[in-house]
């Protein structure tokens, strides 16, 4: 049996971490865990540490959040160079079935052509699948509503997933400057070039997500919607030879969604900050058309989104 440990990238998602770890310990397989705190409001370690008898646990506790993308990299950097096979890379606001793992490391090692797989993913209260969902032509189709069996996908969701140490060590790991959204979906186009990238439709997981916009005040709209859009599209440009269809999906979904977006936000104030963040998004994407990353998230107060993502 291939071996597996997991990184956990927390930031002021405590309330979830019960549930998270007592799914972990339904899991019967050994784990040893790194789990990094992007410097909560409230320090978890005490409630982290009370799982020490269950798993092998490395804290780390960061001066500041640094947000997803570079946290995570703190810990691929520490298991690629141990003698792990799978490293899953898990949101604490997720918890699993039973033998979830059990059935995602077994996939392991009948596929070796497989370097990476998710499990699918509903949201917290079981009611909506929310993943994976992956492009093609014009549309975003969640993939479970269509297949019933496992199947390939281009776009691995960041909050479940899990990847053969051996594949990290040739594609890289997370690319930095994507600090909020598509970071995970560059991460299987680089991983793709080295093996099939999967989701299990008998592996599931149970993930926070899938809150209307609308209902989130604590989340700056402008924030969210510069991140969301200069990330797009910059990870359309840069897989714009392997999938030249996801930019002209972006294209078509930036007047759709800004059509939406003006008629259903009734709010001037948040339809006024929806349009602010995505000319900033594409302000950013044009820096980056001329390699000029040093731009992307200058100035940007990440401190401002309450929750890991």
């Amino acid at each position: 049996m291939v071996s597996l440990s997991l990184i956990v990238v927390n930031y002021n998602d405590n309330e979830y971490l019960i549930n998270f770890f007592n799914s972990l310990k339904e899991q019967n397989v050994e784990l040893k865990i790194i789990f990094i705190d992007n410097n909560s409001k409230n320090d978890p370690k005490k409630l982290v540490l009370k799982y020490v008898k269950f798993f092998k646990i490395e804290f780390i506790r960061l001066s500041r959040n640094i947000f997803f993308s570079p946290a995570n990299n703190i810990g691929l950097r520490k298991l690629i160079s141990s003698d792990v096979d799978i490293i899953g890379i898990l949101n604490p606001d997720m918890y699993f079935e039973k033998g979830c793992f059990s059935k995602i490391l077994n996939y392991f090692n009948e596929n070796p052509s497989v370097v990476a797989l998710q499990p699918r993913l509903f949201s917290y209260d079981k009611f909506k699948l929310v993943s994976p969902v992956y492009k093609i032509g014009l549309k975003r189709i969640n993939a479970l509503e269509k297949i019933c069996e496992n199947h390939s996908t281009d776009a691995l969701c960041g909050a479940a997933t899990f990847v053969r140490k051996e594949a990290l060590l040739k594609s890289g790991l997370f690319y930095e400057p994507f600090y909020h959204y598509s970071e995970d979906v560059y991460l299987t186009h680089q991983l793709k070039k080295f093996g099939k990238t999967m989701w299990l439709f008998d592996a599931v997981g149970y993930h926070r997500v899938g809150v209307n916009l609308q209902n989130r005040p604590l989340v700056p709209m402008d924030l969210l919607r510069q991140l969301k859009t200069r990330n797009d599209y910059i990870l359309s440009l840069k897989t714009f030879f392997s999938h030249p269809q996801w930019l002209i999906m972006d294209i078509f979904n930036f007047f759709k969604e800004i059509l939406f977006f003006i008629i259903g936000f009734k709010d001037r104030k948040l339809r006024l900050n929806y349009i602010k963040g995505y000319l900033w998004g594409f302000s950013e994407t044009f820096f980056h058309l001329f390699n000029n990353e040093k731009y992307l998230n200058k100035g940007l107060d990440f401190n401002k989104i309450p929750k890991s993502r």
